[in-house]
């Protein structure tokens, strides 16, 4: 009886962790639908609802934005809470959901401009599209400095800082997991002079955060 008993419940138990799963599927596309004008206002809800249905056909260029030009959904992972769709012609959106250590879900939007230089911003909101703060500290292009080459004797530590504390930077979710990818864009925007000297003081490889306690931080 008792052994009935047990497998009655862990029968349950997995239905319901079943449901679970394929409610949070779809949660990412809501989300999608739901996002207020003012976060999104160059597409209206039946325009991202249309490229939800084309994206399952994978059909693109296929709805018009409200300046009339072609956009679509570029990636809808349901597993991953992730959507990354275009907005006009030069500009990428990503929308991603997270989910603290206590079971707290957020969503997580980059905005990219892909021209002339890749540039991003994050916003952070609740499920009900509350702002939200968890990225407090954004880098400069002094944490991509490449350790055995600061100090170099030949340059001048003065006028490497004064170039290193500005920030030109793009982010992008990772395709697994709960981490954002940030690259740093500092020498696209320097002088052909200054580009030389600074270039290989910096590493091309992106900061890596990842989320803890409600905030993200640098994964070491």
């Amino acid at each position: 009886m008792n052994n009935n008993i047990n497998i009655t419940k862990i029968l349950l138990l997995v239905f319901l962790c079943t449901i679970s799963f394929s409610a949070n599927a779809q949660k990412v596309g809501e989300l999608f639908l739901s996002m207020p004008d003012k976060i999104l206002p160059t597409l209206s809800k039946q325009q991202r609802f249309e490229m939800l249905e084309y994206s399952k056909l994978n059909r693109r260029d296929s709805v018009k934005n409200k300046f009339n030009v072609y956009v679509s959904i570029q990636h809808y992972d349901s597993i991953n809470q992730l959507i990354t769709f275009n907005t006009t012609k030069n500009s990428l959106t990503e929308l991603k959901i997270f989910e603290t250590e206590n079971g707290t879900a957020f969503v997580a939007i980059i905005n990219t401009s892909l021209q002339p230089v890749r540039l991003s911003t994050i916003q952070f909101y609740s499920l009900n599209w509350q702002p939200m703060t968890l990225f407090t500290n954004l880098p400069t292009a002094k944490q991509w400095l490449i350790p055995e080459k600061n100090g170099h004797s030949e340059i001048d530590s003065d006028w490497l800082n004064k170039h290193l504390e500005n920030s030109y930077l793009s982010f992008t979710f990772s395709k697994i997991g709960s981490s954002i990818e940030v690259k740093n864009h500092l020498v696209d925007f320097l002088s052909i002079e200054d580009k030389k000297i600074i270039a290989d003081l910096l590493a091309d490889k992106p900061l890596i955060y990842k989320l803890s306690h409600k905030q993200f931080v640098i994964s070491e």
